[in-house]
């Protein structure tokens, strides 16, 4: 018997159709660029820029992830800057409080955390902490692929991460501009 993510049992297969789950590992990014603690706002800047990423792992010195900066934490920092990004340690802009997921953890609950925290990137961690790369939105979209044998994931449900994802709050009031 298995368990969906709220603990309700899921109904078994019938003979010969055992759904085959897509695990992590099958779709992350193995060789992901990462920065210590001693980078600065510049650093992590130049590493997304050579490397056409949008989110760079924080690791300590045993590489066990400690915080994520993004693109648009950057962009965010440097637009209350008083100072040079090259002068901006990274422990200000990164956030630090950071959703992970294991290699072997089924894709549909690494979704299910996107979906929750609204994050389009998980670093993937071993069991010690230690990073093993990273799982974005971008690499289960690129695998989904409508029609295919089973093992693959279903497209509604990539679909709904993304919903969630970037949904944008409503103004409970609509703004009046004085005349």
């Amino acid at each position: 018997m298995h368990l969906d993510l709220a603990g309700e049992a899921i109904p078994a297969q019938a003979d010969g159709e055992e759904e085959k789950h897509m695990n992590v590992q099958s779709v992350m990014t193995r060789k992901v660029k990462f920065a210590g603690l001693d980078a600065t706002a510049a650093d992590i800047a130049r590493i997304m820029a050579d490397n056409n990423c949008g989110a760079i792992p924080i690791v300590d010195e045993a590489k066990r992830v400690v915080g994520i900066v993004t693109d648009r934490d950057i962009c965010l920092a440097m637009a209350n800057a008083r100072r040079l990004p090259s002068e901006i340690p990274v422990d200000h802009v990164m956030t630090k409080t950071v959703a992970m997921c294991g290699p072997d953890e089924d894709l549909e609950a690494a979704l299910q955390t996107m979906q929750n925290r609204r994050v389009r990137r998980l670093p993937v961690i071993s069991d010690d902490g230690t990073l093993q790369g990273i799982l974005s939105v971008d690499d289960v979209v690129l695998r989904v692929q409508a029609g295919k044998e089973r093992a693959e994931l279903a497209p509604d449900k990539t679909v709904k991460t993304l919903k969630a994802i970037f949904r944008r709050p409503i103004p409970k009031k609509p703004l009046l501009v004085a005349p």
